[in-house]
């Protein structure tokens, strides 16, 4: 199996799992269906199952080039029902598995399962290939998944791990199983467990090492359940995931409370702080991004062992192997830890022995930290041990327990560019996760010295929003090409972008000003970087500026976010200013779709019909009906614009519903339904009668009329 060389930590921490040879019948989470107390080994490690059997290259991998001894047969015949899934693998996935290998197999390829599904599968183990199948799922919410298998070999089936969990993604594996079962053949087997939102992988194999031969036979059905009193559960490593209470005290975990949060994560490890910066003992902190939370309390502290002319401190320590930016933070600490600002040791000795780096206090990363609490960063920090101190207050007011986050990414050489100006406030280079955490574009080998930045809304991510009506200066010089195909104009040189709100009307943007002083285009589009749909474009549309300024016309949307971006001939770049205005004053139809409302027949009692954009008539206390987009006359002479009418609605109250449901049975039953006044509005289908053919409109021919401003009965 192929993995990343960093392998991470299970969530559910398969350490403290494997110091424990048995599991209790009542074990919420693996159980078997016999009722005999089930004690499974340890929780498997995927590699532990996995790697030992394969052996040699893909091609020397099939079954059919193996001699197999001493084949296990099946005491029992599991046969595919009728309502079940048939896996349809050829050749139990050897040489290559190209059906569900999950991430065996290069590149991975997942089967599926849905929440109720039933799949009938075959494997395979030969001493030198073992056949395991991957199915895939993706929930929205928090699930408990139950996982239950009747195979005709022991099987081993759980969830293939991922950190963080549910990612989906190959790379983030952890190499295990869990939670897992390990069952007997002919034995229904089961795991369960309460997952978050996310991707999540399925996993089923022949367990020990016996020949299995090919065609061995399983059912295996997913099962889906709310997950009840979701919370935060901290392992005994440090992580934390949210799920319920009995996943949770099953993994060893301390769960929090129902409702609480893993973020940020609070979960502590075992505290090896000290009142003296000589004893304290040094965390190991890996550098690659991790989180680690350790725990302290600072009630009691003396200033002994302190930097001269520093308030009682408790001391923390921190290593590092290699040059990092390091991340400390006391986000999940109450109350306030004082100062909100702090120095890093290299030495205990005095406070001069500090790095010779730039502190500096950071906005938090981490939703929900007390901006009173100090949160510090130091770039590029080399290679060494470090101490931290916890002050308290001078008159030792501010202590008591706290929680430290550290982490630590590795340090790049790099200029950090935001809003159009490169960051030097931590020196002329910066790492890569400081500047991506500032908000910034990081370049690589770059330095503020040499680096002039691109201008701040170089990329249709940072469009600068305009208004109606505005003007505004900018400048394409040192900005970056965009590569957006043509839009009425072609796209050759490097542009930046604006973002205007759509009124409904005809919106116009020009560059034909004395402010633009090179050959300039504009191009327009609905407001999805990721899929640009062209509105409009212009080249050379200028009166009274010279004719190498562009001007550009398109009927908006009411709402909709339009990007305008200002390019030019060539490769041609410079500075202008971009005027955008109304140019009529009079809603136009037919805009192209981009997410805003376009106009619909907007009727109301004092004006009949009006054609406004939706959001504008239910903002006016009036009713829009969305199947017409033009008001129509009254060519029936009810007093009613056509467009207005609500067929079905016999109460009046603009929805179709239960009560008109009542109204119109007297209509079909009376004995002169079509001259019957009272009646006319149930005539839907306009044949002067009230039949059963307007009953079958009034069931949901017509329901689209409805006033989109309401919420209809049900």
């Amino acid at each position: 199996m192929a993995y990343r060389s960093r392998i991470l930590t299970l969530v559910f921490v398969c350490a403290a799992l494997a110091a424990s040879s048995t599991r209790g019948a009542d074990d919420p989470v693996v159980r078997d269906s016999n009722l005999a107390p089930a004690t499974p080994a340890a929780t498997p490690s995927l590699k532990d199952h996995i790697d030992p059997v394969r052996s040699g290259s893909a091609g020397e991998r099939g079954l059919a080039d193996r001699v197999a001894s001493s084949p296990r047969f099946a005491a029992c015949d599991v046969a595919c029902t009728l309502d079940s899934t048939v896996e349809d693998e050829a050749d139990c996935g050897a040489p290559v598995d190209t059906t569900n290998g999950g991430c065996d197999s290069v590149p991975p390829v997942f089967g599926t399962v849905a929440c109720g599904e039933t799949i009938c599968g075959k494997v395979a183990l030969d001493g030198g290939v073992r056949d395991t199948d991957w199915y895939q799922i993706t929930v929205a919410q928090p699930t408990r998944l139950i996982w239950s298998i009747l195979p005709e070999f022991p099987p081993v089936i759980g969830v293939a791990g991922t950190k963080p969990v549910g990612s989906g993604d190959c790379g983030q594996t952890t190499e295990f199983i869990n939670p897992s079962a390990i069952g007997e053949e002919c034995v229904v087997t089961d795991v369960q467990m309460c997952l978050p939102p996310g991707t999540h992988w399925m996993y089923v194999a022949p367990a020990g090492d016996e020949i299995i031969p090919c065609g061995s036979n399983y059912e295996v059905t997913l099962s889906c359940e709310p997950c009840v009193a979701i919370g935060a559960c901290c392992t005994p490593e440090g992580d934390c995931v949210e799920t319920d209470q009995a996943t949770c005290d099953a993994y060893f975990g301390t769960f929090q409370e129902d409702g609480s949060s893993c973020d940020p994560n609070c979960c502590p490890t075992t505290a090896a702080g000290h009142d003296e910066c000589s004893q304290a003992v040094a965390y190991a902190i890996p550098v690659d991004g991790s989180m680690r939370t350790v725990s302290g309390d600072n009630a009691g502290a003396t200033a002994t062992g302190d930097w001269p002319g520093y308030p009682p401190t408790w001391w923390e320590a921190f290593s590092i192997d290699q040059c990092a930016t390091v991340w400390i933070d006391l986000c999940c600490t109450e109350p306030v830890m004082a100062p909100n600002y702090t120095l890093l040791g290299d030495d205990c000795a005095s406070e001069g022995g500090r790095p010779a780096t730039t502190t500096s206090w950071v906005e938090p990363r981490i939703d929900g930290c007390a901006w009173d609490n100090v949160r510090m960063v130091w770039d590029n920090l080399p290679a060494g041990t470090y101490y931290y101190p916890v002050y308290s207050d001078a008159d030792g007011s501010v202590h008591g327990s706290y929680q430290m986050h550290i982490s630590a990414d590795a340090c790049g050489t790099g200029a950090c560019c935001r809003e159009g100006g490169c960051v030097s406030d931590w020196g002329p280079t910066m790492s890569e996760s400081l500047c991506i955490n500032i908000g910034g574009e990081w370049f690589e080998g770059q330095d503020c010295d040499a680096l002039t930045c691109p201008p701040a809304n170089d990329r249709c991510q940072d469009a600068i929003p305009v208004a109606v009506p505005s003007e505004t200066t900018g400048s394409t010089r040192n900005s970056r090409f965009d590569g957006v195909g043509t839009c009425s104009t072609t796209n050759t040189s490097p542009g930046v972008w604006y973002k205007v709100i759509g009124t409904g009307r005809k919106l116009r943007a020009s560059t034909c000003n004395a402010g633009s002083s090179f050959n300039t285009k504009l191009s327009i589009f609905c407001a999805d970087c990721d899929a640009l749909t062209c509105i409009s474009g212009n080249n050379d549309n200028c009166t009274g500026f010279g004719p190498a300024l562009s001007t550009v016309q398109w009927c908006t949307e009411y709402g909709a976010e339009y990007l305008i971006l200002v390019h030019g001939i060539l490769s041609a770049t410079g500075d202008f200013r971009l005027d955008v205005w109304e140019s009529t004053s009079t809603y136009c139809p037919g805009a192209i779709t981009c997410g805003g409302s376009p106009l619909v027949a907007c009727c109301s009692a004092t004006d009949p019909c009006d054609e406004l954009p939706t959001a504008l008539c239910c903002a006016l206390g009036n009713n829009p009906f969305l199947d017409e987009d033009y008001c129509r006359g009254d060519n029936n002479g009810n007093g009613v614009n056509d467009a207005c009418e609500v067929f079905g609605d016999g109460d009046g109250d603009s929805d179709v519903d239960t009560d008109d449901w009542a109204l119109l049975l007297p209509c079909i039953l009376g004995p002169d339904s079509a001259v019957d006044p009272g009646c006319t509005w149930a005539d839907l289908d306009g044949d002067d009668r009230v039949d059963m053919k307007d009953v079958t409109l009034f069931t949901g021919a017509r329901t689209e009329r409805l006033d989109p401003c309401i919420t209809p009965e049900p």
